[in-house]
């Protein structure tokens, strides 16, 4: 099974605080331990400005207000890579680099941002990042909230593919925004 994703991680609170700027381009779903993800779909990363071409920029820009992390991971069929980054005031504290050890580069930065592995194997498992397995499905959580079971198993590829259409129709109607 492939485990794709990637997100801008602080506290839900913060999050929904600093990152309206970002809003736009993308959803912010609630993770454990008072935790939240900011999920940016890739398309938008390109129209939010010319100094804005990553996920990592998206994060400079949000850590003027605070400490803020992003992670990544590429897994297909139990091997590939992790990655994640640590940003304050600006400044880059963990530098992000696409690593093989396994539940290290991301567990690293969730533990500085202060998550408690709290009886978990790891932080990762702690804040449920495992929940979802693609950047869509965390999407689609954090606009449409918890499926139940019932709707879990009539949830199809046409429900899919019309979130991400209405999601595509949102980024072409979103303004640039300007980075200071």
């Amino acid at each position: 099974m492939a485990h794709v994703i990637s997100g801008i991680v602080a506290q839900l609170s913060w999050l929904r605080d600093k990152a309206p700027p970002l809003i736009e381009y993308g959803a912010i779903a609630p993770l454990n331990q008072s935790f939240g993800m900011l999920l940016l779909w890739a398309d938008s990363i390109r129209h939010l400005s010319d100094e804005m071409e990553d996920l990592d920029q998206a994060t400079v820009l949000l850590s003027q207000h605070g400490k803020v992390g992003n992670v990544a991971t590429e897994y297909i069929g139990g091997s590939g890579f992790q990655r994640a980054g640590l940003w304050d005031a600006g400044e880059c504290i963990v530098k992000p680099e696409w690593d093989y050890v396994p539940y290290g580069p991301i567990n690293n930065v969730l533990a500085n941002l202060g998550v408690s592995k709290d009886g978990h194997r790891d932080e990762f498992d702690a804040l449920g990042l495992g929940k979802f397995r693609y950047n869509e499905d965390w999407m689609i959580f954090a606009l449409y909230g918890e499926l139940s079971a019932e709707e879990a198993d009539a949830y199809s590829f046409l429900d899919k593919r019309a979130c991400l259409e209405e999601l595509e129709v949102r980024l072409e109607q979103v303004r640039p925004i300007e980075v200071q």
